[in-house]
């Protein structure tokens, strides 16, 4: 499984967001899966 966690530059909420992440796949039983943070800086890569 690919996941990705995308941000805008500078985002303050990566962290939190992280957090949240790495809580919800443990709580699917995911609990070895990684994800890349990616950082959206144009328009076309968040669509």
């Amino acid at each position: 499984m690919d996941t990705e966690l995308l941000v805008v530059p500078n985002c303050l909420n990566e962290k939190p967001a992280a957090e949240r992440l790495r809580q919800a796949l443990d709580d699917i039983g995911l609990h070895d899966t990684a994800w890349d943070t990616r950082v959206i800086v144009e328009q076309l890569e968040a669509e």
